[in-house]
């Protein structure tokens, strides 16, 4: 579900994904754990848009997935760690994490509760994003940086046709920069579900979300009075976001037959209301020096309709499986004190020769454009190509090969362009 100010993170696209190790006939449970090791040239490991430098990295990759059925529960759970080091520049050898928990717990005939959790730590966003999700990744020189969805919904069958679901969500994004602005965000959601025939579901959605933004203290010009004249003023301003607020009303069409194309469609609404703060410095100058200061504070909003939505489609085949998709959200994960809106687009195809061997291909495309009259403009145009591939020597041993390709415009500016070519070759061990 993609909500105003949201984040979408569901399952992950890293290293050890791609991999053709045949694990078993999937059942309702399942509980196996896989460890893929390899090399990984990186051609940018800075993400710089001028003179980047390249390193290769030794990577190790676990990757646990486990799945409970039972009557009245369903829950799941995903969790890889990832550890770098890289041969030339060791101070960039990391440990990153993605955990991604659902869980569905039927309290009732009519009544159920859905609980889900996805968390992100890393220094390189390509290993732990998920461009399918709309999650494309943002090239920054930051060190760090964690991102966190906390979701809960409550739903009751009123009827065999309808249904409404009620719920909230807390997501957080954290910069282990100082240049970076950190966010906090709640979202609450109420809908309406009726079932159309036996393959059509339409759903009316309210969602309100909040936001914080937690911007560091303003930083003036330290030298105003340089060269000044007597008695000279001089005024300074600084503008900082400091929370929004959005109200969205959609609707949503759900299309699904075994066998056929499944599809999904929501166009919907969002009145967005920022909040900002104006720090003034007022000065009065003598030559080389200040003579007298004083600091005023301004609160004032700014609001936006704007038009927000999402479509997909998907099919399963005997040997292959196609997927595609287009999402336009509010989102709040550029690191900048502003509501930006995320335009991404994203296809893949998936298949299989024979028994042993698979390959895939994936492209997506994602833009971020700030709101009117944001306090700290973002312009970011992003577009990505992914290869991956795999033979399974054994049950238990495979062959691992990936590419990922990606070119990142920031501020509409020509010259600023950060280029990553990211490759992996490894082998994937079934562990149990």
């Amino acid at each position: 579900m993609s909500l105003s100010l949201g984040l979408a993170l569901a399952g992950g696209t890293g290293i050890a994904r791609g991999q053709a190790l045949a694990v078993g006939t999937q059942g309702p449970d399942e509980y196996h754990l896989t460890a893929t090791i390899g090399e990984r040239p990186n051609s940018n490991v800075f993400f710089s848009a001028g003179a980047p430098q390249s390193d290769y990295i030794t990577t190790l990759a676990l990757e646990l997935n486990v799945r409970r059925h039972t009557p009245r529960t369903e829950w799941s759970l995903n969790y890889r760690p990832v550890l770098s080091h890289y041969l030339d520049f060791s101070e960039l050898d990391s440990f990153s994490q993605a955990f991604y928990g659902a869980a569905n717990y039927r309290l009732s005939e009519r009544t159920s509760l859905q609980i889900r959790e996805a968390f992100t730590l890393s220094r390189d966003p390509i290993i732990v994003a998920t461009p399918e999700t709309g999650d494309s990744p943002i090239l920054t020189n930051t060190q760090k940086r964690w991102r966190n969805l906390s979701g809960v919904n409550f739903s009751q069958g009123l009827s065999r046709s309808l249904s409404w679901t009620g719920g909230v969500q807390y997501y957080a994004n954290r910069f282990d920069d100082p240049d970076f602005t950190d966010n906090n965000g709640l979202i609450g959601n109420v809908s309406l579900t009726g079932v159309l025939g036996r393959e059509d579901t339409l759903t009316g959605l309210y969602a309100p979300a909040f936001i914080t933004f937690y911007s560091s203290e303003p930083a003036f010009n330290a030298d105003p009075c340089a060269g000044a004249v007597a008695d000279q003023l001089v005024t300074q301003t600084v503008s900082q976001t400091q929370g929004s607020t959005a109200n969205q009303f959609g609707i949503g069409w759900d299309h699904s037959r075994a066998g056929a194309w499944s599809t999904e469609l929501y166009v919907g609404s969002s009145l967005v209301d920022q909040q900002v703060r104006d720090y003034t410095r007022t000065i009065i100058c003598q030559p080389g020096q200040i003579e007298s200061e004083t600091n005023e504070t301004d609160e004032r909003s700014r609001s936006q309709r704007l038009f927000i939505g999402r479509a997909g489609m998907r099919r399963s085949f005997l040997r292959f499986d196609l997927e595609g998709g287009y999402q336009r959200r509010l989102t709040a994960d550029t690191g900048a004190d502003t509501v930006t809106v995320g335009d991404s687009l994203y296809a893949s195809f998936h298949s299989k020769i024979g028994r042993n061997f698979t390959y895939g291909i994936a492209l997506d495309y994602s833009k971020w454009e700030s709101l009117g009259g944001a306090t700290t403009a973002v312009d970011i145009e992003s577009e990505g190509l992914a290869l991956s591939g795999g033979y399974s020597i054994t049950e238990w041993c495979s062959l691992t090969a990936l590419a990922n390709f990606r070119e990142q415009k920031n501020s509409g500016v020509a010259g600023d362009t950060q280029r990553v070519d990211n490759y992996f070759l490894g082998m994937t061990f079934r562990i149990f």
